[in-house]
């Protein structure tokens, strides 16, 4: 038999139904669900799975259970023993999946990676998709493949410490430069306006870390285009930083570390213990909320126009922007009434005649309308619904991006080719 490649890290139902037969192939399911919801995965697993998949239980079996944080990584023992009795050997060829499409998969991803081993892969859309293609399915068998006993397995574990965080670690990043804290959380969660699901842990998040939910990367279950992730990831993480993930317990802070691992950024870790760890109150660890966090302006990407009022417009050149903006009209165009490029600095913009070639409005309630050149008549403009921690990309050749922040009132953006200079500009 042919050797297994792996075409990359994220795989689709195709090609793992072309080589599902593969003796070098094994396939995990590591399904997980979030605490209050009364779903076995395992027994899920039992019922109904990919074609000779086994169960990969990080909760239980590859975790640290002396630890009162859940499925913290294990040690290289407990780890190699667990990936044996798996039939996992150093040149299997894995692919792991999970029954939400993408969720708890890029755990295992990460977990299997940092202990060392060299091919393993994320099935996209996972379970979801494999049964919308109509594929066929099995039954989870404990120590048998297709009633063939599972064969033990020859990898060892030899643990990566640098893809591993912990409270330390994060104690000694709050406000470093060289390190993006990304928490992918819910935004609520992340501002403490939202109760964390596990009880007794309170709201917020950690100083200087910033918010990327983990859905904004998943579209119907599937990681969305490298071209939409990398403009996401880039818009938090500055050239040169690492980045340290986070959650709410080191599951979803995983799809962070694989989108970004999937868009070629190094340096990365995951923070294990995550908001379990730093959310409990007996460790009185410091908490930023919505009410606490210094103001954070929306990061834009340049060339930017604010405004385009007949003839004139206004630009901003690349960098962060808070906005104060009316909803005024003036012969049925928008008109925009402040703009500052930091608390309290006023700032004047250039005004400048040039070509039109995309606009965009968004408004505070969270409606998009999208346009072409300087027609904004309500009868041409295509509306779309977004969510509060949607994020919204100009499609242009320069994707351009701005949070939806509820700073925003009423904004009318426009893209132009050329760049121009604010003046009186202020780092923020």
């Amino acid at each position: 038999m042919a050797p297994l490649t792996l075409p990359s890290v994220l795989v689709d139902t195709q090609w793992l139904a072309n080589n599902i037969g593969h003796t070098h192939l094994v396939i995990l399911d590591a399904s997980a669900h979030m605490p209050g919801i009364t779903r076995n995965a395992q027994d899920e697993w039992r019922e109904q799975c990919i074609p000779g998949a086994r169960f990969f239980d990080f909760n239980h079996k590859f975790a640290d259970t002396t630890s009162d944080l859940p499925h913290m990584m294990p040690s290289e023992k407990i780890f190699t023993e667990e990936a044996r009795q798996l039939g996992i050997n150093q040149d299997s060829v894995i692919v792991v999946y999970d029954s939400a499409g993408i969720f708890s998969a890029p755990r295992a991803w990460w977990m299997l990676t940092t202990m060392g081993h060299q091919y393993c892969a994320v099935l996209d859309g996972g379970l979801p998709e494999w049964l919308a293609q109509r594929r066929k399915t099995g039954q989870g068998e404990e120590n048998t493949r297709g009633g063939i006993p599972i064969v033990y397995g020859n990898f060892t574990a030899q643990i990566h410490k640098e893809n591993i965080k912990n409270v330390a670690d994060i104690s000694a990043a709050i406000n470093r430069d060289n390190i993006c804290i990304l928490d992918a959380r819910s935004k609520e969660r992340f501002n403490g306006t939202a109760k964390e699901p596990r009880e007794g842990l309170a709201s917020g998040h950690i100083p200087s870390s910033k918010n990327l939910p983990f859905n904004q990367l998943i579209s119907n279950g599937k990681f969305r285009s490298l071209d939409y992730i990398g403009s996401l990831l880039n818009a938090n993480i500055n050239s040169g930083q690492q980045l340290y993930a986070s959650c709410g317990s080191g599951i979803t802070a995983c799809i962070i570390a694989f989108a970004a691992h999937l868009i070629g950024i190094k340096n990365i870790a995951v923070y294990d213990g995550s908001w379990c760890e730093w959310g409990d109150p007996k460790h009185q660890h410091p908490i930023d909320t919505l009410s606490t966090s210094p103001l954070r302006a929306p990061l834009m990407l340049a060339p930017i126009i604010i405004h385009n009022h007949a003839s004139d417009e206004y630009f901003f050149e690349e960098g962060c922007y808070i906005l104060e903006v009316s909803n005024s009209e003036k012969d049925g165009q928008l008109s925009i009434a402040r703009a500052r490029l930091s608390p309290g600095t006023e700032t004047r913009l250039h005004r400048l005649n040039k070509t039109v070639e995309r606009y965009i409005i968004v408004s505070g309630e969270g409606e998009v309308i999208l346009g072409d050149e300087t027609n904004i008549e309500p009868d041409t403009q295509s509306k779309t619904r977004v969510s509060d921690n949607d994020v919204v990309i100009i499609p242009e050749n320069h994707p351009q991006m701005i949070r939806n922040t509820g700073l925003i009132d009423l904004v009318f953006f426009v893209v132009c080719t050329p760049r121009f200079i604010v003046e009186n500009y202020s780092d923020c």
